[in-house]
């Protein structure tokens, strides 16, 4: 698991469609959705983290202390509507 630093995340989390790949990068995330070959970058910095579980799916979290929740918010629902991510 990634270190959070001194940030706070959510319990609120997000499922890694079972299609895409999803990879921590110093500007945020990167996607890659194996249906289409299709790459999405993500200026998230950290305020979105990638959890990976040994024992099923990645999951992407959001910082409650992120200065803007608002375009959080809709970048989350923008990544759901591109089909890679799904709220659990």
């Amino acid at each position: 698991m990634p270190s959070t630093g001194s940030a706070v995340f959510t319990d609120r989390r997000y499922i890694v469609h079972p299609a895409a790949r999803v990879r921590q990068e110093a500007f945020g995330l990167l996607f890659y959705d194996t249906k289409n070959s299709r790459l999405t970058f993500v200026k998230s910095g950290d305020r979105l983290r990638v959890l990976a579980d040994p024992r099923g799916p990645k999951h992407v979290v959001a910082s409650r202390e992120a200065a803007s929740r608002e375009k959080i918010k809709k970048l989350l629902d923008y990544l759901q509507g591109k089909g890679l991510i799904g709220e659990i």
